[in-house]
């Protein structure tokens, strides 16, 4: 899962020492989740917002983190907002143009193109002519 990638890696910059529940507890990954709707601008505020109450010494713990969760009625509003962006994006011909600017394959949603697909036929170490100019 995504969330899980985002969450334990803005949790490595954390200069307190971390509760081991943090991220072994499924209880605690999946009520951070909740908390944040999923939206990792949302997680790093509420880190952000944990830490800032923290004393020196002390361990970050999921509890520290979810007290500073919006109120229900807030996150249905975070979670409408979501929802129209994806119907908005979802929209079938309108952004084709910028789903293949962007590398997404707009047969299968929310996939990005690997970056190995768009190689150069160059050997490695051979330089690019265009980005670096030879006989300088």
């Amino acid at each position: 899962m995504e969330f899980i990638s985002a969450y334990s890696g803005l949790l490595s910059h954390v200069p307190f020492e971390l509760d081991s529940k943090l991220l072994d507890e499924q209880k605690n990954i999946e009520d951070v989740y909740l908390a944040s709707c999923g939206c990792i601008g949302i997680l790093r505020d509420l880190i952000s917002d944990a830490l800032s109450g923290l004393a020196e010494n002390q361990e970050l713990k999921a509890g520290h983190i979810l007290s500073n969760a919006m109120h229900p009625s807030e996150l249905m509003g975070v979670w409408r907002e979501i929802a129209e962006g994806r119907e908005f994006f979802d929209k079938r011909g309108e952004f084709d143009e910028v789903r293949e600017y962007l590398g997404i394959n707009s047969n299968q949603k929310g996939t990005n193109k690997s970056a190995n697909e768009k190689k150069s036929r160059r050997r490695p170490g051979e330089r690019n002519p265009k980005r670096d100019p030879i006989g300088v």
